[in-house]
């Protein structure tokens, strides 16, 4: 129920890692109570655990770099008082539109590895958008065993159809939790690739 750490955001920090460390540091708070510090300077007593999220300096000075990561991949590592959160980003937010029609590419492995984590570590489940869909169990204490874990998307393409069931698009007023869901359970695109209605042409031998 009270903070023993802190979340370290390097200076030079990403849109990504930011929003990463303000979703570790706001969740762990629902799971436990405490509110855990983000810091710019790592702490000046040794003791403190610091979990250090996306790519930095101090997280190079511990042997974990995004370096060797497939695309939107992600490192979760831990050693003596300190956990690394890392991955694979671009420099955007990393918001993912719930508009059918997105076709802006975004990585955001740093955003994974803190999802990943929270699942993994603390229970956390996110069955749809929403405070009701979301499952956060109490710990009081959030205990980090040693591990070393990378893992990246199967798929560089992860787009949900809504178009069926909510018209065109969502409505504007849910758009923005509809999209952090989608981020959290796994959801992207890296790459651009349309389908469309045209494409029972090319097995006709039709004209385009």
């Amino acid at each position: 129920g009270q903070p023993r750490s802190v979340i370290y955001l390097a200076p030079e920090a990403t849109p990504t890692a930011t929003f990463a460390a303000e979703e570790l540091r706001d969740h762990l708070q629902r799971v436990s109570g405490a509110d855990v510090p983000i810091v710019n300077a790592l702490p000046a007593d040794p003791s403190t655990p610091v979990v250090l999220v996306g790519p930095s300096e101090a997280a190079s000075a511990r042997g974990v770099t995004a370096a060797g990561l497939a695309s939107e991949g992600y490192r979760i590592k831990s050693g003596d008082k300190w956990l690394v959160l890392l991955g694979d980003d671009t420099e955007g937010a990393p918001q993912f539109s719930a508009s059918w029609w997105q076709t802006d590419p975004v990585r955001y492995g740093t955003v994974t590895a803190v999802y990943r984590f929270l699942e993994e570590l603390c229970g956390v489940r996110w069955f749809m958008p929403g405070e009701l869909g979301t499952v956060v169990p109490a710990m009081r204490t959030v205990r980090v065993p040693q591990i070393d874990r990378r893992g990246a998307p199967a798929f560089e393409d992860r787009r949900p159809q809504f178009r069926g069931s909510l018209g065109n698009r969502p409505a504007p007023e849910w758009e923005g939790e509809m999209s952090n869901w989608m981020v959290r359970v796994g959801f992207g695109r890296t790459i651009i690739g349309h389908f469309n209605h045209t494409f029972h042409y090319l097995t006709k031998n039709q004209a385009l």
